[in-house]
């Protein structure tokens, strides 16, 4: 999946990171997607 952000300081990854967010993979399995969107168990 790949997501678009626009806005004010958005596209700035650093900070991002600084808002505790971390970058995650997954494999294209619906349910691993949801499960690292924590939308499932």
């Amino acid at each position: 999946m790949v997501v678009t952000v626009t806005g004010n300081g958005l596209k700035d990854p650093d900070a991002s990171m600084r808002g505790g967010y971390e970058s995650t993979t997954s494999s294209a399995r619906t349910a691993d997607v949801a499960q690292a969107l924590r939308l499932a168990p």
